[in-house]
């Protein structure tokens, strides 16, 4: 049986999703999986600092700080288009509208 290429697509997506909750459910927070410069859709483990995401970031190091070869890109929570609100440190935080 034959599968469209956009189902394949659509079941990897949601099995990387998975992967980011179990993670998160064994190792608590893991900043990567919220922040605006993941680029897992495209290449696993990567990001805009990293081609490939060093362990002790993801193991915890909080990258609002400096980390060697991170090109000068740091943690920004990615913002939820549909509320308006973003996540920081696994909390909501709503954003203020002017």
């Amino acid at each position: 049986m034959k599968r469209k290429r956009a189902d394949i697509e659509k079941l990897r997506r949601a099995s990387e999703q998975s992967e980011k909750k179990w993670c998160e459910m064994l190792f608590g927070y893991m900043q990567c999986a919220h922040c605006a410069h993941d680029t897992n859709d495209i290449k696993p483990r990567s990001c805009k600092a990293f081609d490939w995401i060093p362990d002790e970031i993801l193991l915890g190091f909080d990258h609002t700080k400096p980390y060697p070869g991170d090109k000068g890109i740091r943690f920004k929570p990615k913002t939820n288009m549909t509320d308006g609100s973003q996540k920081k440190n696994g909390k909501k935080n709503k954003t203020t509208k002017k």
